[in-house]
C-alpha cells in the first residue's frame, strides 16, 4: 500500500511539473524526478518491510521465552504447592507407621531378651538335672504339644 502511495506521489509530482513548466527540458526534468521517485518506492520500500519483518520476529522470539520462563515459573510454583499439600496428607500415616516400627522393635527386643532368658533357664536345668537314662516303656517321657 505504501509503494503505492509512492507511486502515486511521483506520479503526481511528474505532471504537476508537465503542467507548471512546459518546455521540453522542465518535461524531462518532472519525468526523470516521478521515475526517479517510482523506483525509489520500489527499492525502499521492501527493504522496509523485510527490516520490518525482521524486528517482528524478534519481538515475537523474545515474547515466546519469555512466555516460556513466566509458565515454567508458574509450573514450578504450583507443583511446590502441590507436593506440600501432599506432604501434609502423608505425614499423618509417616507419624503411624513410625509408632508402629518402634512398637514392633520394641516386641522384638523384648522377644529377643526372652529368648536369651530361656537359653539360660535351659541351660540351669541341663545343669542342675543331668540326663538320665530313660525307660523303653516311655516312663518319666514328658509328651510336648505344639
Amino acid at each position: 500500500m505504501s509503494a503505492f502511495g509512492v507511486n502515486v506521489l511521483a506520479i503526481g509530482l511528474g505532471g504537476i511539473f508537465i503542467a507548471a513548466f512546459t518546455t521540453a527540458a522542465l518535461d524531462f526534468t518532472g519525468v526523470l524526478t516521478a521515475t526517479l521517485f517510482a523506483i525509489a518506492g520500489w527499492m525502499i520500500i521492501p527493504a522496509r518491510r523485510k527490516h520490518l519483518i525482521k524486528e517482528f520476529e524478534q519481538k515475537i522470539a523474545k515474547l515466546n521465552d519469555d512466555l516460556a520462563a513466566l509458565l515454567r515459573a508458574k509450573f514450578e510454583e504450583q507443583l511446590g504447592r502441590y507436593e506440600g499439600q501432599l506432604l501434609e496428607v502423608v505425614a499423618p500415616y509417616e507419624r503411624f507407621l513410625e509408632t508402629e516400627r518402634a512398637k514392633l522393635e520394641g516386641g522384638l527386643e523384648s522377644m529377643r531378651k526372652a529368648e536369651r532368658e530361656v537359653a539360660v533357664l535351659e541351660r540351669r536345668v541341663a545343669d542342675t538335672f543331668p540326663e538320665q537314662p530313660r525307660s523303653e516303656t516311655g516312663a518319666g517321657r514328658i509328651a510336648v504339644q505344639d
